[in-house]
């Protein structure tokens, strides 16, 4: 009765999860992932201490399904909950109000409807991985430009809708990854919020339905862009000058890999001639293929092979 931890990762472990091992009256941590359970999620008691539960990645066939009880949105003590590469169904509960959580993974699921309104607001919420499910309908307002966030991945979905109307004054200030690649975001330009995240260093919006200029010529960002892919969407017009892309062209790497500002496989027609201007700095790539543009690219930045 007094267990606190149990920690048992790629085990061997089969079977159901043990509804008793949860209700257990002191235990604060669970990590069994990566072995062959099965079977459906049961309740998190309230009256627990559970800090962390990790049951992600179960090799079993089928692996833990059904859907997501309310209890683990709820739960006024859990802080880490990791349910990534399962086949949990059904909607995201709508319970996270008095939520303590810091980091939720329910990445690679098969979970469905909209993201709730509470998840979006839970304020001491981190890193969110929601990536890889069939999630719809807009993002809601807190969900990444809330100051606290600092990673946020939602691509491989079909959501609709990025931009937000911000009710922070500084939002996304902690921001650093946002990935919303792989949706079906219809807007025209890169949504304005995003520009006004002052620590944003990766943006990922390739293979959506973006369109039109990509920022308001009016738009000064903040953002501190060190690796930016808007690749296969439907930008037309002109390229903005490299001031609007944070730090991507003051060279260098990290993290992210090389700086990096890719383009390719949109409707631009002018290739920017401000790139020359840049061809000389080290660790910056720059996609621009396939995009219709009227005259052939610059030869000293093929040369270079500062164009991918």
């Amino acid at each position: 009765a007094s267990l606190i931890e149990i920690t048992a990762m790629a085990t061997n472990i089969q079977g159901a999860v043990p509804a008793c091992v949860l209700a257990m009256p002191k235990l604060q941590k669970i990590n069994v992932a990566r072995n062959y359970l099965n079977g459906t999620l049961p309740d998190l008691p309230r009256a627990t201490p559970m800090r962390y539960v990790s049951l992600g990645t179960q090799y079993s066939t089928p692996a833990i399904t059904g859907s997501i009880p309310s209890s683990y949105a709820s739960s006024p003590t859990l802080e880490f909950l990791f349910l990534n590469n399962l086949a949990l169904n059904g909607s995201i509960p709508d319970s996270f109000a008095n939520s303590r959580l810091r980091e939720l993974s329910l990445k690679a699921n098969e979970l469905t409807g909209v993201i709730p309104s509470s998840l979006a607001a839970a304020p001491y919420l981190l890193s969110i991985d929601l990536s890889g499910n069939n999630l719809s309908g807009e993002v809601p307002t807190g969900l990444y430009d809330n100051p606290n966030r600092t990673y946020v991945d939602l691509s491989s979905n079909a959501l609709t809708k990025l931009s937000v109307t911000s009710a922070h004054a500084n939002p996304g200030a902690s921001l650093e990854y946002l990935n919303a690649a792989y949706n079906d975001i219809d807007e025209r330009g890169v949504p304005e919020t995003l520009t006004t995240l002052s620590g944003l260093k990766v943006l990922l919006l390739f293979k959506n339905r973006l369109h039109g200029p990509m920022l308001n010529a009016a738009t000064t960002p903040v953002w501190d862009l060190r690796y930016f892919d808007a690749s296969f969407n439907e930008f037309s017009g002109d390229v903005p000058d490299a001031t609007h892309f944070g730090n991507i062209f003051a060279g260098g790497s990290g993290w992210w890999g090389d700086n990096a500002l890719e383009l390719s496989r949109n409707a631009f027609t002018n290739a920017p001639e401000w790139l020359e201007d840049y061809a000389n700095v080290m660790n910056v790539r720059v996609g621009f293929m396939n995009n219709p543009i009227a005259c052939p690219l610059p030869t000293s930045l093929i040369r270079r092979d500062f164009l991918a």
